[in-house]
């Protein structure tokens, strides 16, 4: 149960993504969705596969809560220029996988923990989808925040929370 409540708790910041796409006008459309989700199995999988094959030991919770104070801070100070000046389309694919690459950081130092008493592929699933469904709900609830300047302080709040969370469970 602790796993699915970790994969909940790092892919709270899809949900902030998800929201600053929609608040900036960004057109998230089937392509980006399917190269979201696809990116997001090949990254987790890399990098779980890779801590497993290695035997590596080196994420510990400090680590983690260093991270996700350091997200909080930048999500908070981000005031980001006028939401009505960065007009777009539709996010390119370009920005669309740096999107994948910024979004997974926290989820795989979070899977990384579990990599020694779940399987990889059950992982990958599992923090994959959660990160994109919990993406989808920012992007299509988006409209529930209309300051993003309270966006911002949302969530550096969830970041703060799942720091906390983070040191004691």
């Amino acid at each position: 149960m602790f796993v699915f409540l970790s994969a909940l708790g790092a892919s709270l910041d899809g949900f902030i993504i998800g929201l600053s796409l929609k608040l900036s006008h960004q057109n998230f459309s089937k392509k980006n969705m399917v190269t979201f989700l696809i990116g997001n199995f090949i990254l987790y999988f890399l990098a779980l596969f890779l801590y497993s094959a290695f035997h590596f030991h080196f994420v510990n919770r400090f680590l983690s809560t260093v991270l996700y104070l350091l997200l909080a801070y930048l999500t908070w100070r981000d005031q980001g220029e006028d939401i009505k000046e960065r007009f777009s389309q539709s996010l390119s694919f370009s920005k669309c996988l740096l999107l994948v690459f910024t979004h997974c950081i926290d989820g795989t130092l979070v899977s990384l923990s579990f990599v020694y008493e779940y399987s990889i592929p059950f992982l990958v699933i599992l923090f994959s989808m959660m990160s994109f469904f919990i993406l989808l709900i920012g992007y299509y609830f988006a409209h529930l925040f209309k300051n993003p300047k309270k966006s911002n302080l949302f969530g550096a709040l969830l970041f703060v929370l799942l720091a906390i969370l983070n040191q004691f469970f």
